[in-house]
């Protein structure tokens, strides 16, 4: 391969590289105050929108996310009770043989042996945690007992009459006004439905208040709860000893109070057991409470900035674009008229279009500074220097033909001063002309008066004569 086929080819990939290239120093531009004062209503818009924008993202709100699951593909989940009687029981009871295949098999492992399959008793003022699972099966689920009398003080608005259908209370999370505050839910004899809500917020570090949020929602389906629905209840054996003491206990009619989940008409007086099953809904919420981080916050601040600068660019050479259309729409255009004499018909008018005088400088121009740029690119720095050369002439030719344009764009002004001047100069001397030609007239017309009345013989004087 020759070293000419070599250079040809290393000169088409220097030029088309240096096309690619932005960040070159182009034709410089002559600086203006316009410019300063343009720059300076920019730089003000600027720093108005970038410290409105920085507020913003300082104050940004937190984004939450929110998904729905299906409560059957995961567990268990915590719940906390508190016993507002006497005395208060409570069963954990779901199905871990494969066998019977409820949904709730994969979950029932995980839960505590200690939790699972036995009656748990608590006394007034008592809490025990425990976890719970979904299952579609009715003789599955949570049963609560509660035996004795209410304590609840007018708490949560319930007095000793209304407190009588109430044993427990549930524990949530709710995220108020002030944060995270505890929101226990009485929970009413009956057949409950409940909705759950884990709400995980990654703002706050772990194991503080208000990181992991825990809330449960109750719907009451029925006050008489089906015999299915206890089926299987691990606090069966305790309710039956319970239920032998209340043998004796007569009602308003004298009739014998049997043990009831809440439908019986037994005095208030006597003592009742009452139950609540709770059965879980085939699906919760999982929550994410998150912020953006910072340095997203950053990339998308800078650019903002960038896109208002630009926007800002685009608006006052809009402004600019708009101004020079509608107030210098039409060049300035110099009309010469000059005549020979006064009175004369011929007339020569000379136009000068300034703005074309302007253009052929600015092409000049822009083909030097292409030439320059082409030269730069060329592989032999002599051919670079005789075509630098042959354009400074050119350049120089161009000015020289504009300095003889300028030139007899002068030799013409003075012309039509002259022909102006020769004009003012010749208006007294036609005006006296025109005097005298009208004595002369009137002179005349006097002495052919004086001839007629002398052939009459009526006048022998001489006539008057007028000097000129």
């Amino acid at each position: 391969m020759s070293s000419s086929s070599v250079g040809w080819r290393r000169s088409i990939v220097e030029r088309s590289l240096r096309r690619l290239d932005r960040w070159g120093d182009g034709p410089k531009r002559q600086t203006t105050v316009v410019g300063g004062i343009l720059g300076c209503f920019m730089l003000a818009g600027v720093c108005l929108f970038g410290a409105l924008s920085a507020e913003g993202y300082l104050n940004r709100p937190m984004e939450i996310a929110t998904e729905t699951k299906w409560s059957a593909s995961f567990g268990p989940y915590p719940m906390e009770f508190t016993c507002y009687y006497d005395t208060c029981w409570l069963s954990v009871e779901y199905s871990t043989q494969l066998e019977i295949k409820g949904q709730s098999y994969k979950c029932a492992k995980l839960l505590e042996a200690d939790q699972a399959h036995r009656c748990h008793e608590l006394k007034h003022g008592e809490v025990i945690s425990i976890g719970s699972c979904y299952s579609h099966l009715p003789q599955d689920g949570l049963r609560l007992h509660f035996f004795g009398k209410p304590h609840w003080s007018n708490a949560f608005g319930l007095d000793e009459t209304d407190g009588l259908s109430y044993g427990l209370t549930i524990a949530s999370d709710m995220n108020g006004e002030d944060g995270p505050t505890p929101m226990p839910t009485p929970i009413r004899a009956g057949l409950h439905v409940t909705t759950y809500v884990r709400t995980k917020n990654t703002t706050l570090p772990d194991n503080t208040p208000g990181s992991l949020r825990n809330e449960w929602f109750l719907q009451e389906i029925t006050t008489d709860i089906p015999a299915r629905y206890l089926t299987g209840d691990g606090c069966a054996s305790v309710l039956s000893s319970k239920n032998a003491e209340l043998l004796d206990v007569k009602d308003v009619n004298g009739s014998t109070c049997k043990l009831c989940s809440g439908t019986t008409a037994c005095s208030t007086a006597a003592l009742r057991v009452r139950t609540a099953v709770l059965t879980m809904a085939p699906w919760f919420t999982e929550a994410s409470v998150r912020r953006e981080s910072l340095w997203t916050c950053y990339l998308q601040y800078t650019g903002e900035l960038g896109g208002i600068a630009a926007m800002f660019d685009i608006l006052l050479l809009g402004i600019t674009l708009a101004y020079y259309h509608f107030l210098h729409k039409r060049s300035v255009k110099f009309r010469l008229t000059f005549c020979d004499a006064p009175g004369g018909d011929d007339h020569q008018t000379i136009a000068m279009d300034l703005q074309e005088v302007r253009e052929l400088k600015a092409q000049q121009i822009f083909q030097a500074t292409a030439a320059k740029e082409e030269s730069s690119s060329w592989s032999s720095a002599a051919d670079a220097e005789n075509r630098l050369s042959q354009v400074e002439q050119q350049v120089a030719d161009l000015q020289a033909m504009l300095k003889q344009q300028s030139l007899q764009l002068e030799e013409l002004r003075a012309q039509q001063a002259e022909a102006a001047h020769r004009n003012t100069s010749m208006e007294p001397k036609l005006s006296d002309l025109d005097g005298k030609c009208g004595q002369l007239h009137h002179d005349q017309q006097v002495t052919e008066i004086h001839v007629v009345l002398e052939e009459m013989g009526m006048s022998k004087d001489p006539p008057h004569k007028s000097s000129l």
